[in-house]
């Protein structure tokens, strides 16, 4: 039995009780023209939800032979190089000849961490234990993976929050030199800081809803492309916008 079938019964008990049987006509028309408007109202709720998550802008998409370079940048903890090794993954078994490059230089036990998810799933990757540029260690992997016709080349970055400024100049660096449950303001100070060319949504099984990223999709005018729903590397699927504004 259906919720809402449950609370005919109940108006029809009501009225029963009270008025007799000639009431329940009323009663269960009442009823259903509240179900009537309360569909038609969660309706256009779900439909501006899927049109907020949808900004109509081209998602970010490496070409298969043209080497592509992805900067991953997001919030301190939230599973960014995990993701960076995902996304290789996900490319890799489609084709592309992926990299990694670890340019996260503040965090004790960045490079072992990338160094095991890459080796694991047999991922090429670069980095350094004793240089402290995470600028200089981006653009010695790029040219060393584009000489070994890397198709796509993802550099991890240190995470940050929006009031160090210090690691938001660094992040500027990258670009000028190589080529998120995130709220409204954390988002926009990445997308002040850099081109934002898509999110992806992580820790989707701690965080089952998701409805942080409705702020980021806000704050960059960029779209969700996947979804991290686990720590295993094929727990990440490609958004679907639909599926995912119901469960919210």
């Amino acid at each position: 039995m259906t919720f809402t079938r449950f609370i005919d019964l109940m108006y029809f008990f009501f009225w029963l009780v009270l008025f007799g049987s000639r009431h329940y006509t009323f009663s269960f028309s009442f009823s259903y023209r509240c179900l009537i408007f309360y569909n038609d109202f969660s309706v256009c709720i779900f439909n501006e939800l899927c049109k907020m998550l949808d900004p109509g802008k081209p998602s970010l998409t490496p070409k298969k032979g043209k080497t592509s370079i992805v900067v991953f940048v997001g919030l301190q903890g939230s599973g960014k190089t995990t993701t960076c090794t995902k996304y290789a993954y996900y490319h890799q078994k489609k084709g592309w000849k992926p990299a990694l490059v670890r340019a996260d230089t503040f965090r004790a036990g960045a490079f072992d961490q990338l160094k095991h998810n890459a080796t694991k799933a047999k991922i090429p990757f670069y980095g350094s234990y004793t240089e402290s540029d995470p600028v200089k260690i981006a653009v010695e992997g790029v040219e060393r993976f584009k000489k070994e016709n890397c198709d796509l080349i993802i550099i991890d970055t240190s995470g940050r929050h929006k009031q160090e400024a210090t690691l938001f100049e660094k992040m500027r660096d990258f670009p000028k030199q190589c080529i998120g449950q995130a709220a409204f303001d954390q988002a926009q100070a990445f997308k002040q800081s850099a081109a934002v060319g898509a999110v992806i949504v992580t820790k989707m099984d701690g965080h089952a809803k998701g409805g942080g990223a409705l702020s980021v999709v806000a704050a960059t005018k960029s779209p969700v492309i996947f979804i991290g729903t686990g720590e295993h590397m094929d727990e990440f699927e490609v958004f679907d916008v639909q599926p995912f504004v119901r469960r919210l």
